[in-house]
């Protein structure tokens, strides 16, 4: 199987408000997230459906959430691709195409909590500060870290369930965080807010063949353990990518 991988295409931020994606030899196009803000994504996403004639995963990023609320945009989301044909929205969710299993979910972060609770409420602290904390809704508040610790605790309680299912083909997973220290931006390195982009989780990343991730914003390529563990992370109009984004990628199972 021949997958096309995307994520961080921002195109809420491009001027024309339009963004194409080449035509490739491939069986499934990976939308890892950060598309577009609320539905817009999802309804690019469609379109992709319609032109390219193959099937579309779609896993949110943050920015998707961005002056919405969390719960009712997810419900939203799944509604939606619930109604197009070969288009499957992924939130602690499993497919099986042709033989392969795809599992999807945003993942969020645990901020290194394995590093002990001083590090763990410096991390959370530091975090609080970021965009996600301001512009993303959590019932009638505001989406805190304590919160997006949570979501990841319940997303790697389900992704550790799936993953050591028996299943005799290949297995994908696909989430918008970066599930591995392999994925820190080398411009910054680790700082007090690499963990807000990104988890140690290893283990789980060894124990299947692909993992798809984004939200860095630096592209990896990379072997952990049998694990292919890859990005194509577009980025902001003029930024400064450390390693290109690769608009022709396609990762072959």
């Amino acid at each position: 199987m021949k997958l096309q991988l995307f994520s961080d295409l921002h195109i809420e931020t491009i001027p024309s408000a339009h963004f194409s994606l080449p035509v490739m030899d491939s069986d499934v196009i990976i939308l890892a997230g950060d598309i577009h803000i609320g539905l817009y994504g999802i309804d690019w996403a469609a379109e992709v459906v319609e032109t390219h004639q193959k099937p579309v995963i779609y896993v949110a990023g943050n920015h998707e959430y961005y002056r919405r609320e969390y719960f009712n945009l997810t419900q939203e989301l799944r509604d939606f691709s619930a109604q197009v044909d070969n288009l499957y929205f992924l939130e602690k969710d499993c497919i099986e195409l042709n033989g392969v299993r795809f599992l999807g979910t945003t993942l969020w972060t645990n901020y290194r909590a394995e590093c002990g609770v001083d590090e763990f409420n410096k991390f959370m602290q530091s975090a609080s500060r970021i965009s996600d904390h301001q512009l993303i809704k959590y019932r009638d508040r505001l989406f805190t870290p304590e919160d997006a610790f949570e979501l990841n605790q319940e997303s790697v309680e389900w992704l550790e369930t799936e993953i050591n299912k028996p299943y005799k083909g290949k297995t994908v997973v696909i989430t918008h965080h970066g599930p591995s220290n392999n994925c820190v931006h080398p411009y910054y390195g680790f700082d007090d807010l690499t963990p807000a982009f990104l988890s140690d989780f290893d283990e789980l990343v060894q124990k299947v063949d692909v993992w798809c991730y984004g939200h860095t914003h630096a592209n990896l390529d990379a072997k952990v353990g049998k694990c292919r563990l890859v990005s194509n992370q577009k980025g902001y109009p003029h930024e400064r990518m450390p390693s290109a984004f690769r608009p022709e990628l396609v990762v072959e199972l």
